[in-house]
């Protein structure tokens, strides 16, 4: 499998351009279905415009393609923190820092979910880990 940089499709993620960051996630993903990263990628424009069930798709997608990249994970609790599913959120988050526990972003991900549930000695346990 090729893979393409994806770094100009997260520039327009960044940019809130979420549709034609989509449309350069289509050729990719024409090419290249079996790239796990491109469908983490698509699962955040998704999620962006509020399409949670199709981001959840591309997300599950991902995570059948890359079951031991943490990525995949963190796309997916980004997911189900952004719809306010926050105890799926939280067990994405603690298995995308099962597979990368030197990834700060997993940490950092998991104290904002614990945050929002109001579990501050858990969130300051994670922030301080990470």
């Amino acid at each position: 499998m090729t893979t393409h940089d994806l770094t100009p499709i997260t520039h327009l993620i960044r940019q809130g351009r979420h549709k034609m960051a989509l449309d350069e996630l289509n050729q990719i993903l024409a090419a290249n279905p079996d790239y796990a990263n491109a469908h983490c990628l698509y699962a955040v424009c998704q999620t962006e415009l509020k399409d949670y069930e199709a981001a959840m798709e591309s997300v599950g997608r991902a995570l059948a393609l890359a079951p031991d990249q943490a990525y995949s994970y963190y796309t997916a609790a980004v997911v189900c923190e952004d719809r306010n599913d926050l105890s799926a959120a939280e067990q994405y988050a603690r298995k995308a820092i099962e597979i990368d526990p030197f990834d700060e972003g997993n940490f950092s991900l998991l104290a904002g979910i614990l945050l929002q549930q109001k579990r501050w000695s858990d969130a300051l346990a994670a922030a301080e880990t990470g």
